[in-house]
């Protein structure tokens, strides 16, 4: 071979390399919606929030706009002009949902696990500079999968049997239609096909299933469910086989270790088990003989005492009885292996007011986590009522239109002395409340993969500051507009971001889709003010101040009615009761109480009215004169019979 075809060849091969290496690389691109990008800040003084991270193959894309750029005669319409332009490309009609917002609404689902780049000619609305006249933006569309828990199989009844009804859940990392869900899943018996029953929660993605008429007789038996994944569009199938004892076989089935809430271990038998047996004495964790437990059906829930440590052997004697009074006849002794709760965060208690009296310290609870990430949100005196056309005062949808960031910070969890249980903390709010009296603040609490101190195998911690670390909530402000529309947070992190989240390992603690978009969210109002309120006919009302501390009435406390427009239809004070009456020309949906600087308030929507399903209120109106009962000193007549009254 002569010098110049070696060189040439010496050198082909590496360029050979690199075209391929490029074309692979731009063939990635194209399948994926293109290389991942980001989003000029600048951006922000014209557009408020668009549709970002994470979504559902069912959702719409949505671009909002700082400012109202045409009026309701084009709203609903659709658009003449291309204001939008979607890679990969999809079918569908763009048209303005009100003054500021444009939609694109696709005609089919998206495509699952896909990502799509938008560019948005904001020139074409605005004159901008050239560096703003098109926004190119991406989302990512969930890929759809299933799993499924086979929870328990039972008995119907005590008195047969012979007859068990299996029950379990579906999970689906898509909304799923329910219709389509049923036709997932096929149970049958020794070839008998099983009557299958649902009931849905597509909102949080949940199905639970039951399986009815399944038979136990003298021989053991199985049911199989197969599941098909191709109704909801996923691709995968799964079988599942759950046994079924004979009849007489009456014995323990598993021991589960629920951590959920306050921590239990769950023994599951075979039988349903007589429920007002005593069992004291007869249940032992290491050297306890004091344990308490309950018995729901065919299910021991045996409570750990809290100072328990190590790996204790429970001892269970065998003369537990099922509900027919037959003895276990055989001694339980296993280990427990308290497995560590997983990483997790929640608010303790319920409800929104916080009165002056419990010094603003806001109670949580943590698991397994040595530090959490504190957000909170106020939500602005005079943005409420437009908060509270969309919202509960304990929900917090579509947040960044009536509030920002006032603080963000990262807080160590220090001084629990196990960190495997729900340990109690709690955050001082009084400098905030102080600062803003009448707002309400949105507390989010979350946490990273970092902060976790459960188990894995593998996996460095990184070391966390022993004093708080303050960030900088403008900033955090600039991105908690853009997530405006966002399913899940948009940031890169250790947690991976949306770009790298895979459900199939949320449920992982050693993998960072675990840390995805795990918060939990409370809503704080400073008030010392409870108001409730009665409606009449003819749009009268009677409203009632009180003390939250003292429950005494408040007296001269200003109460305001105000339609879902936020207009004003009347105000009045509180009398000694504490009471105002009022008739208005048309029915309120708002009702806010003002007393100094504290504030109340109260949505009068109909259907947040308190149910009267319980008390007989039927009757009819009286338009003109009384009515009255006349009551006699007994029931029953005859006819022609004197009645007294007194």
């Amino acid at each position: 071979m002569s010098t110049k075809k070696k060189l040439l060849l010496f050198v082909g091969i590496p360029a050979l390399v690199i075209i391929i290496a490029l074309l692979l690389t731009l063939m990635l691109s194209r399948s994926s919606g293109g290389p991942l990008v980001r989003v000029n800040p600048a951006f922000r003084q014209y557009i408020q929030a668009y549709t970002s991270g994470l979504v559902s193959s069912q959702s719409t894309i949505r671009i909002r706009m700082n400012e109202d750029y045409v009026d309701s005669s084009s709203v609903n319409i659709a658009l003449k002009e291309d204001l939008l332009r979607i890679r990969p490309s999809i079918k569908g009609t763009a048209s303005w949902t009100d003054g500021r917002t444009i939609e694109f609404r696709p005609e089919e689902p998206l495509p699952q696990d896909k990502v799509f780049s938008v560019e948005f000619y904001l020139s074409k609305l605005v004159t901008v500079p050239d560096s703003l006249k098109t926004m190119v933006f991406q989302f990512r569309t969930i890929k759809q999968d299933f799993d499924f828990s086979v929870d328990n199989h039972k008995a119907y009844t005590e008195a047969d049997l012979t007859k068990e009804k299996l029950y379990g859940s579906l999970y689906t990392s898509d909304v799923a239609d329910d219709k389509q869900v049923e036709l997932m899943l096929t149970a049958s018996q020794e070839g008998r096909n099983l009557k299958v029953s649902w009931q849905h929660d597509s909102k949080n993605k949940q199905h639970s299933f039951q399986v009815d008429s399944v038979i136990r007789s003298r021989q053991a038996s199985s049911v199989k469910l197969k599941w098909k994944g191709e109704p909801i569009g996923s691709s995968t199938d799964k079988e599942f086989t759950e046994e079924i004892p004979p009849l007489g076989d009456f014995r323990w089935v598993e021991l589960r270790n629920v951590a959920a809430g306050e921590p239990y271990f769950m023994l599951r038998f075979t039988d349903l088990l007589k429920h007002d047996q005593n069992l004291e004495g007869l249940i032992r964790i290491g050297k306890s003989a004091i344990v308490r437990y309950s018995i729901q059906d065919n299910l021991l829930l045996i409570y750990p005492p809290p100072n328990m440590e190590g790996n204790p052997r429970l001892d269970i004697e065998p003369w537990l009885r099922n509900c027919e009074g037959k003895e276990l006849g055989k001694r339980i002794i296993q280990k427990l292996s308290p497995e560590g709760a997983k990483p997790n965060v929640r608010f303790a208690g319920t409800g929104v007011i916080m009165p002056s009296s419990n010094n603003m310290l806001l109670p949580f609870d943590a698991v397994n986590l040595r530090a959490v990430d504190v957000k909170v949100i106020r939500i602005y005196e005079n943005n409420i009522l437009q908060f509270l056309q969309t919202n509960e005062l304990g929900t917090a949808y579509d947040i960044s239109r009536v509030g920002r960031v006032v603080l963000k910070k990262t807080i160590p969890l220090n001084g629990a002395a196990d960190y495997g249980r729900w340990n109690r903390f709690s955050i001082d709010l009084s400098d905030l409340m102080k600062a803003g009296p009448g707002a309400i603040y949105s507390v989010n609490l979350s946490f990273r993969k970092q902060y976790s101190m459960y188990p894995c195998t593998s996996g460095e911690k990184s070391e966390l500051p022993d004093m708080v670390v303050i960030q900088n909530p403008d900033k955090e402000n600039d991105r908690e507009g853009w997530g405006y529309y966002n399913s899940y947070e948009d940031e890169e992190s250790d947690n991976g971001g949306w770009q790298n989240y895979q459900w199939e390992e949320r449920n992982d603690p050693c993998k960072a889709s675990y840390y995805f978009n795990k918060t939990a969210t409370r809503n704080v109002l400073a008030s010392n003010l409870g108001m409730i309120a009665k409606a009449g006919s003819e749009n009268e009302f009677t409203v009632f101040v009180t003390d939250l501390i003292s429950s005494k009435p408040l007296p001269g406390v200003k109460v305001e009615f105000f339609n879902y427009q936020q207009q004003s239809l009347g105000t009045s004070s509180t009398n000694g009761d504490g009471m105002v009456q009022a008739r208005l020309n048309s029915r309120p949906f708002f009702a806010v109480a003002t007393n100094d600087k504290e504030k109340a308030y109260l949505k009068l929507a109909e259907g947040q009215s308190v149910s009267l399903s319980m008390f007989d209120v039927g009757g009819e109106p009286v338009h003109k004169g009384i009515k009255g009962f006349i009551y006699g000193e007994r029931g029953v007549w005859r006819p022609g019979d004197s009645i007294y009254l007194t």
